[in-house]
This record gives C-alpha cells, structure tokens and sequence, in this order.
C-alpha cells in the first residue's frame, strides 16, 4: 500500500497552511496564528517554518501551485474544496481517502476511496446546486433534505432562467415563510372548529 502523504494529508487547503499552524483569514487577507494564551500573531516571513508553506500567496494559488510530483502516496481526510474549481496536474499518482474533492478535477492515474467528489455550482436560485460532470447541469441542490422539509424548490426545471438579486432572493424566501404561517394557522383553526363541534355534540 503507498504511504501516506502526511505533507497534504488532514489539510484544510483554503484555509490554512499545510501543518496548520497558520490560518488564512479570506475577508482580511492574512495568515495568523492564536497561541495557547490566545493571542493573535500575523505572518511577517516569506514561509511556514514548519511546512514550508509559501505565505505570501493565497491559500488557492499555493494550491495550484502543487506539481504532479507532490500528488503521490495516499492523501487522507483533506478538504480540498474551492468554489471555482481547479484540477489536479496530469501525472499525479495519488489514491484520495476520505477527502472533500467537490469541484476538483481529477486526471487519470489517481483513485478516490470515499469521501464526496462533486460538481457544485451556484445557480439562478441563489443556492448551490450539484451539477452533472459530463454537462454542467444541475441535479439537485445540496440541501435538499432541508429543502424538501421546508418546502423549497428541489426541481432543476424549476429554476429561475436569471439570476435573482439578493432582494428578490429575500423577498422570494419572505413570501414562502408567511404562507407557511397562513397554512399552520388555518390548520389551528380547523383543528379548534373540530374539537367545537364535538363539544357542541356532546351538549
């Protein structure tokens, strides 16, 4: 069996360095680090002293960065998950365990042992959406549990043909809470009415 990448294996990979100790902060655009004391450091040197990680590029630049040659071994429990996607190098040789993938394309030469690998996208609706590889489209959002319980759309022919704005989006979620409201409060109200009329029976 290939031994374990330790280096890229366990790593969060938008969010912090390969050992961990630092973390990237996405709104502010820094590597920091809290102690045990809980106090905060922020990167100042050109790499992880540990790791070796690049800090002075983005967590998604060091991740493109990665050549085949560093995609060997078995790579276990990373999420290697970014919202636009990227690909790993042809010639990479690695088995995948266990690791978040979605939006990641893979070459030939590397197999994938559990985990989620996934084609996510945002769609029309304002929620992300789990695609067909082969051509893009949606099949069913990522929530669709939740969707299902709540009432929401989980038909992709069902989306909307242009993107919705944060305020129609808003207003759309609006709209459903308050006929959700009207529907549990018209079924008190036919519940009360039933248990009148067999009060009004026994008198």
């Amino acid at each position: 069996m290939p031994n374990l990448n330790e280096r890229l294996s366990n790593w969060d990979a938008l969010h912090s360095c390969f050992c961990g100790y630092w973390s990237w902060t996405p709104g502010r655009n820094v590597y920091d680090h809290i102690g045990a004391d809980r106090a905060r450091s922020y990167a100042n040197a050109g790499a992880c002293k540990v790791c070796g990680y690049d800090l002075t590029r983005s967590p998604l630049d060091n991740l493109k960065a990665l050549t085949a040659n560093d995609w060997v071994g078995v790579v276990k429990g990373s999420c290697l998950y970014t919202e636009a996607g990227f690909a790993i190098p042809e010639g990479a040789t690695c088995e995948f365990v266990n690791c978040n993938l979605d939006n990641v394309t893979l070459p030939r030469g590397v197999t994938v042992t559990g985990g989620s690998h996934r084609l996510v996208k945002r769609q029309n609706d304002g929620g992300d959406w789990v695609c067909d590889w082969a051509t893009a489209q949606p099949v069913a959002p990522t929530d669709i549990k939740t969707r299902l319980r709540e009432g929401i759309n989980v038909d992709p022919a069902k989306l909307p043909a242009k993107r919705l704005t944060d305020e129609q989006i808003k207003a759309a979620e609006q709209k459903r809470l308050d006929a959700l409201e009207l529907a549990q409060t018209e079924a008190k109200a036919t519940e009360l009415r039933a248990k009148m009329a067999v009060v009004e029976g026994v008198r």
